[in-house]
């Protein structure tokens, strides 16, 4: 089976998808399957990527975030396609990228199967929180033409894989077809806890610095933890909200960290790793952490929730409210670190390594 992963959010400074994309390279062609990943970039050009190939196509930067590239030239996007002339394509933004792929598939000897993997919560994440404030009838109304722009999209693939169970749910009542849960995974070799425990009380918060992450949140809290614990927040990220991090001697910003046994001693080191994002569809964060051994708290919206509840390791907070999430480290923090380690790890070992899943999306290919 030929397969090629299509993005229009790739970057040296991701993590998500970029994680996703490394271990599919990594796991699935010893189960068979050739894997290509097409992604926007400075200039156009095929390099290695694990076990599979990474094909850029030149574009320009994306005018908020400039991490991120757009598809510009469109007729090497089709060029792509039509050379690897794949078994499945798996799309993971659905905004301009169907059509780009559908235009692509005009030339293509035979049709390949259309997969969609769910990756932003587009409804909920950059619909509700911008149309709060208007009438409720025409709030009502803005909501429901976004889930009808979600079912439009998703109704070209066969499938539409999600990471949480939660979120499948959601998409299935409101009449999104094909939804299949195949989850995300862990490298649990890399992150585990370290012999030990923590030093020094820290507060570890590991991701994108935007809005929707729920950064600005905890940025709003800190004073408050702080007064409350003594604890130190360590920042591991890159995005547009670097320039409000406050420069004060409990707060270190490391920047975007790409290395991950770095990234793990953080998150193993950690007293409570805090994803206070309303709007996650699983949170790489949340599970990585988990399998360090570090209790997570998180917003009680969105698939990370989904992960404390059902692990008992850590606690959620009322999404949005700074007070709500002071509150739940500081309860957090004065707790059984240990106990809630091994049942974070145990969670993840259950469901969530990246064999695991990887399996399942390749039932999930096999079925479509």
């Amino acid at each position: 089976m030929r397969v090629v992963d299509i993005t229009g959010f790739f970057s040296s400074a991701c993590g998500g998808i970029k994680t996703y994309y490394r271990e599919k390279a990594a796991r699935l062609p010893a189960l068979g399957v050739e894997c290509h990943f097409v992604v926007p970039g400075r200039h156009s050009g095929r390099e290695p990527f694990g076990g599979g190939t990474l094909h850029r196509i030149a574009g320009p930067r994306m005018p908020v975030d400039h991490n991120y590239h757009l598809f510009g030239d469109w007729r090497g996007l089709e060029d792509a396609i039509a050379a690897i002339a794949p078994d499945v394509i798996e799309i993971a933004s659905h905004a301009v990228l169907p059509w780009l792929v559908e235009r692509a598939l005009r030339r293509a000897a035979r049709r390949p199967t259309l997969v969609g993997f769910y990756h932003a919560d587009v409804p909920h994440a950059y619909v509700e929180p911008h149309v709060r404030f208007l009438p409720a009838p025409l709030r009502r109304r803005a909501i429901a033409g976004a889930w009808r722009w979600v079912r439009a999209r998703h109704a070209r693939y066969r499938r539409t894989l999600v990471a949480s169970r939660r979120i499948a749910a959601d998409l299935a009542a409101r009449g999104v077809p094909g939804v299949t849960w195949v989850g995300l995974g862990v490298d649990v070799d890399a992150f585990r806890p370290e012999a030990g425990s923590p030093g020094a009380a820290t507060v570890a918060y590991v991701g994108r610095l935007t809005g929707e992450k729920g950064f600005g949140v905890l940025l709003a809290a800190w004073d408050e933890i702080a007064h409350r614990t003594g604890a130190e927040l360590v920042i591991a990220g890159a995005g547009p909200l670097e320039r409000r991090i406050p420069v004060r001697p409990d707060v270190r910003f490391l920047g975007y960290v790409g290395d991950r046994a770095a990234l793990a001693r953080i998150l193993a080191s950690a007293a409570v790793v805090v994803v206070p994002g309303a709007y996650e569809t699983f949170s790489l964060a949340a599970a990585e952490a988990l399998a360090c051994g570090a209790p997570v708290v998180c917003a009680d919206r969105g698939a990370a929730a989904e992960l404390v509840q059902e692990s008992g390791a850590g606690r959620t907070f009322a999404a949005g409210d700074p007070r709500s999430l002071a509150a739940a480290i500081g309860d957090v923090i004065g707790r059984d670190r240990a106990a809630a380690g091994r049942a974070g790890r145990a969670h993840i070992l259950a469901s969530f390594t990246w064999p695991a899943v990887c399996r399942r999306i390749l039932d999930a290919y096999a079925s479509a």
